[in-house]
């Protein structure tokens, strides 16, 4: 139930590793482009008295920002992605397919002191799967390490976001909230029902200064989840989550940013015995979440730079005890890797960065993975 703060991470983290992110880009950019991009991360989980399991994925895609005139952006996200799986157990699996497409439209009011977005989830994506492709596709839905398309689709959601935005030349609020339906789909081809996660419903709120050499954004968001359906059956009611993040800009030559995202997630409610009554579970299911990054781009010249960076993902064990089906251990890795950007016109830049990671999915279970992120980038005006 964890992966519904992570419905746009692939956005998230598409933007995050491009490493040279500067104050003005918190703002709304200026100008159109669009990205081509490449991901591919595979782990390898070491389970004593089992052996070794991996999970692979690559993703292509594009991601677009599109300027509307001085009032109004379209934004894009669309790609294809492959997953694999395979053990010492002689179990492979494996799965591609085109993914779900996410689009927003976002008009700016009163000299953008307002915004109002409508946003949607269309499911262009494969949501029916067969057994071996699921098995692919559940590893994909740990959050302890880092993919980029957790789920190859879901229902068609939609919603909308409303936000007050007073500002200045150095400094931007941010108070707001929205609302996401989130739509029904089928997981598996030999399932009767479909599957249905509880609509979400969010306030945030956040602060951005814009100066050089140094900037600063910050903001805490509160997230409250209807009942998730199986059918028309109500079966889970995750718990609220509050998400707190920070990000520190650095920009005069060598551009550098560092950032913390906390995850705070509280109990659920299940159905009690047949009398269709919610109750607290008995014990918190999810798990909290810490994250920290930091990158450098190097400038060498006029047009090539050198990428550097760390990051730190932990998670907590939930309330469970050991014994219980419904322990969730506690998982935690470390990355570090490097690369290269480079500015070919003014319209064309591209990044490419490799990753390795270090870590442990549970307390016996060794974890180490690799990742590559590539990004052409041509900007229009």
């Amino acid at each position: 139930m964890t992966s519904r703060v992570l419905t746009v991470i692939a956005t998230v983290v598409l933007a995050t590793l491009t490493l040279a992110t500067n104050a003005e880009a918190q703002r709304v950019q200026p100008y159109s482009h669009a990205s081509l991009f490449y991901i591919y991360n595979t782990w390898t989980e070491d389970i004593p008295d089992f052996g070794e399991q991996k999970l692979s994925e690559g993703a292509f895609g594009l991601k677009m920002h599109q300027l509307l005139g001085d009032q109004a952006v379209f934004d894009f996200w669309g790609s294809f992605a492959s997953a694999k799986y395979s053990d010492d157990g002689d179990n492979d699996a494996s799965l591609s397919s085109i993914n779900d497409t996410r689009v927003a439209f976002t008009l700016f009011l009163e000299d953008r002191q307002w915004s109002i977005a409508a946003i949607a989830n269309l499911p262009t994506g494969k949501k029916e799967l067969d057994p071996e492709e699921a098995m692919a596709v559940f590893g994909l839905s740990d959050n302890s390490r880092r993919y980029v398309v957790r789920r190859f689709g879901e229902g068609l959601d939609f919603g909308g976001e409303a936000l007050f935005r007073p500002h200045s030349e150095s400094f931007e609020a941010r108070f707001g909230g929205g609302y996401l339906h989130k739509g029904k789909f089928q997981v598996l081809e030999s399932d009767e029902e479909k599957y249905k996660f509880g609509d979400e419903i969010y306030a945030t709120a956040g602060v951005s200064t814009f100066s050089e050499p140094v900037s600063v954004r910050g903001g805490v968001t509160y997230k409250m989840y209807m009942k998730d359906q199986l059918g028309d059956v109500d079966v889970f009611q995750a718990g609220p989550s509050v998400i707190v993040d920070g990000r520190v800009m650095y920009n005069d030559g060598i551009q550098g940013s560092a950032g913390i995202v906390i995850i705070s997630r509280g109990k659920g409610e299940i159905p009690e015995g047949g009398s269709g009554d919610f109750v607290e579970e008995p014990e918190k299911s999810g798990r909290d979440e810490i994250g920290f990054d930091a990158g450098l781009n190097i400038p060498v010249g006029s047009a090539l730079g050198i990428l550097g960076r760390i990051e730190h993902v932990s998670l907590s064990a939930n309330d469970y005890d050991e014994t219980s089906p419904s322990f969730r251990p506690e998982a935690s890795h470390t990355g570090f890797g490097g690369g290269l950007s480079y500015i070919m016109s003014l319209n064309w830049s591209g990044n490419i960065l490799g990753m390795f990671y270090t870590g442990s999915a549970a307390e016996n279970n060794d974890l180490s993975g690799f990742g590559i992120t590539a990004v052409l980038t041509y900007r229009y005006w």
